[in-house]
């Protein structure tokens, strides 16, 4: 029996492998609320903590691209970032599972990429 238990232990987490961390839908309830506070919306200390998450994390994501990946305009803020990422994923829900890290990658680089020399 323990020769069973220590077999199947191995390969439920192998099959949990495709759990994402924070996804696109994380994300997107993250930043909807982000524009719900600024409506003067009362949010929960949860979802405070959710809107400066998801804040730093599109803002770090952007950096972490980096020159060549996407090319801000020296004037982009990251309020407008924050806003063009729901913008894609509110025009893309089939894609919320997917890791948010990529969904940010995509919606940047579309808005802002780098004219090829």
């Amino acid at each position: 029996m323990k020769w069973l238990v220590a077999l199947i232990i191995p390969v439920a987490c192998a099959v949990s492998g495709n759990v994402v961390a924070y996804s696109g839908a994380d994300l997107e309830v993250a930043l909807r609320n982000q524009e719900n506070l600024r409506a003067g919306m009362k949010l929960s200390e949860t979802d405070l903590y959710l809107v400066g998450y998801a804040k730093g994390f599109v803002r770090a994501t952007s950096e972490a691209l980096g020159a060549g990946a996407i090319c801000l305009p020296e004037d982009a803020t990251s309020v407008q970032a924050e806003a063009l990422v729901l913008k894609y994923l509110r025009a893309n829900p089939e894609l919320w599972q997917k890791n948010a890290v990529d969904l940010v990658a995509v919606a940047l680089k579309t808005t802002f990429p780098c004219e090829k020399k």
